[in-house]
């Protein structure tokens, strides 16, 4: 009988029903049900989600990993805990860095995806991103684009009639909240869940109650996934009805709203949202079949680990890699301070925002697009 394989992901937040906590345990799942071992690394972590993944997987403060097993695929967000676990000792047969975002700094991958190591995004704008950012160096891609659980691939019976939407966002512009109130006196029902409202883990049973979802993010592959039709609009604004029109551009853009920053008012909002249930019902057929052939996560992951079979990587053995890791250990190491004197992860928030700030955000732009190599910087910074 051959042995389990090892999958590690690391991740900083393991609190919260957050897009990368939710999208870092889909694939914990989904491993698992691969027959993979599947360990898990952070640093803030709260007992709900501790809890919560223990099912599927075995969850880390990240200094506190095992060390004594050969890991077969790492998949490392979050800097700096995927440099800080390789020069500890971290033993692996194949190894890429992730990233989730292309505006927030703890998103911004390792120096080593500079130097072979595979980065793996979750849509082709955020592709184009991160080559203009590590331009002028050639950097292997992988594009694993947001993907709906098994659970998700299930029809609805939908009435034909707008009766009931679900607003799902953790940031709401005042103008969708105005919308609301109008959609209210036109005898609609709407509920709101994220932050601030009904907290809690997006579900299949949740989205089928309802006859519309408004949202962004990765909770449209769930819904077109249950052919539940879409009005994508957040604090970005948004485009409203995804369509077949409009799938393709709205899906390069992660469905985030940005792809045209539009903006409406609430009574322009509530009126779209009235006036166009019926059109996009027609093509809601046509879009859940393209919506379940492209966002399965089983396949998708598949696709992925082939991929990542493929890759050879090696550590460098160079002046800015050498001054980066240095520089990642200790950050790692004051982390682990910290929590050794405090039980309130939140204290360290601030200096890891900082820390970010200088040797991602700071040092990617000015040694990649500059051109200037880390030493340089640094000499330059202290």
């Amino acid at each position: 009988m051959q042995d389990k394989r090892n999958f590690l992901i690391t991740g900083y937040y393991f609190y919260g029903w957050h897009g990368s906590l939710i999208h870092i345990c889909e694939l914990a799942k989904s491993l698992k049900s691969k027959g993979f071992c599947v360990y898990l690394a952070g640093v803030e972590i709260s007992s709900e989600i501790k809890n919560y993944v223990s099912e599927f997987a075995d969850l880390y403060f990240f200094d506190d990993l095992p060390l004594d097993v050969v890991y077969d695929y790492v998949l490392a967000y979050h800097e700096p805990i995927g440099t800080y676990l390789i020069e500890k000792g971290l033993k692996y047969k194949k190894m890429a860095f992730g990233s989730l975002s292309s505006i927030v700094t703890l998103e911004v991958p390792s120096l080593l995806c500079k130097y072979g190591f595979p980065l793996v995004v979750h849509n082709k704008r955020l592709e184009e991103y991160m080559k203009e950012l590590f331009s002028p160096d050639n950097i292997n891609t992988y594009v694993f684009i947001n993907s709906a659980p098994e659970e998700f691939i299930r029809d609805v019976n939908l009435s034909g009639q707008l009766k009931n939407i679900a607003i799902i966002s953790n940031h709401l512009p005042e103008e969708l909240y105005d919308a609301v109130r109008i959609l209210k006196k036109n005898n609609i029902n709407v509920d709101i869940c994220g932050k601030k409202h009904n907290y809690s883990l997006i579900t299949p049973e949740i989205l089928s109650k309802y006859d519309l979802i408004i949202t962004i993010g990765k909770t449209v592959q769930y819904a077109l996934s249950m052919g539940i039709p879409v009005y994508n609009y957040d604090h970005f604004g948004g485009e409203g009805y995804l369509r077949r029109s409009n799938l393709d551009r709205e899906e390069f853009y992660n469905f985030s709203g940005r792809s045209s920053f539009r903006k409406l008012s609430a009574e322009a909002l509530s009126n779209e949202i009235l006036d166009g249930y019926s059109a996009v019902l027609s093509e809601m057929d046509e879009i859940k079949a393209i919506a379940r052939k492209r966002y399965c996560l089983s396949s998708n992951l598949d696709s992925l680990l082939s991929y990542l079979d493929k890759t050879e990587v090696r550590i460098p053995d160079s002046s800015d890699w050498k001054i980066y890791k240095t520089r990642c250990i200790q950050f790692a190491k004051t982390i682990i301070s910290n929590k050794k004197t405090s039980d309130n992860m939140i204290k360290i928030l601030f200096p890891v925002k900082l820390f970010y700030t200088l040797i991602n955000k700071l040092t990617f732009g000015k040694c990649f697009k500059n051109k200037l190599s880390m030493l340089e910087f640094w000499d330059k910074v202290g």
